[in-house]
């Protein structure tokens, strides 16, 4: 008898093994997504608070609710979109937000048009819910691709965004949303957005569908405390949705899962009432490393567009190599670990390696003009 189900045997997770092989201590690992940065003080200090009154019991499902109004009010304050407390429901993680968003909105069979170059995450999520992907290719060979949306399937029930994007750092504009949104209307679709990375960019905001005239009646919004806080492992983030859909994503959290973290809960409700003080730092900080990524990686001759948010760069090549071969010569030449853009990225990540500015700036010069010097 086989013990596991299908849906999980025939799951394919990538490792990043394969690339680092033997690599050596010195090596420069840029394979990791999220800040090098220690956690906020702010919410630390929230954190230790709640423990020190107790605060670590179950909390509702849908989260604690101060912290799902505070959200309510930055969401209004920086997007003019009006939310009520029970539209919104906080997480395990920014990944535990969209499955069971997944698992609200879809069947086994569904489509969903998923943005290309994609993270391999989203990929993953909709493969176990055996969910047919059809990519919204916007990147290709180093540079923002027009949105093109012919040939797209009308029936596919949702199109899944991420913006600032991971892996190549783009923000998708407001003209491309509202194309989007045009074609989601006309056949009766919702829009999930991923934005994650939206306080590593210049601004602290992207724009999103619910900005946009009819936006908000089809658009999830999925939010990540992780890498604004750098606080990865503390596994909180939230999605605002209208409130049908965010009773099913309760519904699903409720299965799974019952509630985000407590402590984390208020840590970070301690830090969005203090206003966030330490953002700015926070963009600046990545702001230098993507501008330092493109001074070095442009006097080459690669494609390569400069990333807009969050802290990875995408550089496309035309060396002749695998993506993977290529990612190999720079462990063995360069000292630095990359992640290849196929097949983690998908058929549009062909060509390109991710590069993750996590590492502090002085380190993140060396291998960058280490992997410079061998290209």
């Amino acid at each position: 008898m086989k013990r596991l189900s299908e849906r999980v045997a025939n799951l394919e997770v990538l490792s990043i093994l394969e690339v680092k092989g033997d690599a050596s201590p010195d090596c420069i690992d840029l394979t990791v997504g999220e800040p090098d940065l220690p956690p906020d003080p702010i919410v630390k200090e929230g954190i230790l608070e709640a423990l020190e009154k107790n605060l670590t019991k179950y909390t509702a499902d849908e989260g604690i609710l101060e912290l799902r109004r505070a959200l309510a009010d930055d969401l209004r304050e920086r997007y003019k979109v009006s939310y009520d407390s029970d539209e919104i429901i906080i997480t395990q993680g920014g990944a535990g937000a969209i499955f069971a968003t997944l698992l609200a909105l879809l069947n086994e069979g569904d489509k969903a048009i998923l943005q290309s170059p994609w993270y391999a995450g989203h990929l993953r999520a909709l493969n176990l819910l055996r969910v047919k992907s059809f990519p919204l290719t916007t990147y290709e060979k180093g540079f923002p691709k027009k949105i093109d949306l012919s040939g797209l399937p009308t029936d596919a029930k949702i199109i899944f965004l991420c913006s600032p994007n991971n892996p190549t750092g783009m923000i998708l504009k407001h003209e491309d949303l509202e194309e989007i949104l045009s074609f989601a209307e006309r056949n009766d679709q919702i829009i999930l957005i991923d934005m994650a990375y939206e306080a590593l960019t210049d601004e602290g905001k992207v724009p999103l569908p619910v900005e946009l005239k009819g936006g908000k009646e089809r658009t999830v919004i999925i939010g990540s405390f992780s890498k604004c806080y750098s606080i990865t492992g503390l596994r909180i983030g939230y999605v605002a949705a209208p409130r049908e859909i965010a009773i099913g994503i309760k519904k699903a959290i409720s299965t799974f899962s019952f509630c985000a973290n407590s402590i984390t809960q208020y840590g970070v409700l301690k830090a969005l009432r203090s206003g966030n003080p330490n953002f700015p730092a926070l963009r600046e900080e990545f702001k230098k490393r993507r501008e330092l990524a493109n001074q070095i990686l442009s006097k080459t001759n690669l494609k390569f567009a400069k990333p807009e948010g969050g802290f990875f760069a995408f550089p496309y090549f035309e060396d002749g190599r695998s993506d993977v071969e290529r990612a190999k010569h720079l462990v063995e030449s360069a000292r630095v670990i990359t992640v290849p853009g196929y097949p983690f990225f998908g058929p549009d990540g062909k060509g390109h390696l991710r590069i993750a500015l996590t590492k502090p700036i002085e380190t993140l010069k060396v291998a960058l003009e280490n992997m410079v010097k061998v290209l």
